[in-house]
């Protein structure tokens, strides 16, 4: 049984377990806002817009293909049921 157990630890092939430290921390949006001047600030959230903006335009773009395929395999089903 102890056999079986010890399998079950860390293997040598995983790296140590980090403990503490701020290297794993995310900075919180609002500090991040909070060190910027107001250049830098404005030019973030103008990027971030952008990106936002993108992603909804990729989205959108996505769905509209997803239909079209959907539509395409629909009337393609019909002419094969005869």
């Amino acid at each position: 049984m102890a056999g079986q157990q010890a399998s079950f630890q860390q293997s040598d092939t995983m790296g140590p377990k980090k403990k503490g430290g701020s290297e794993g921390k995310k900075v919180g949006k609002a500090s991040k806002l909070a060190k910027m001047n107001e250049q830098e600030r404005a030019k973030y959230l103008e990027r971030k817009m952008a990106e936002e903006e993108e992603v909804k335009r990729r989205k959108e773009e996505m769905i509209t293909v997803f239909m079209k395929v959907i539509k395409f395999f629909k009337i393609k089903q019909t002419f094969v049921s005869f």
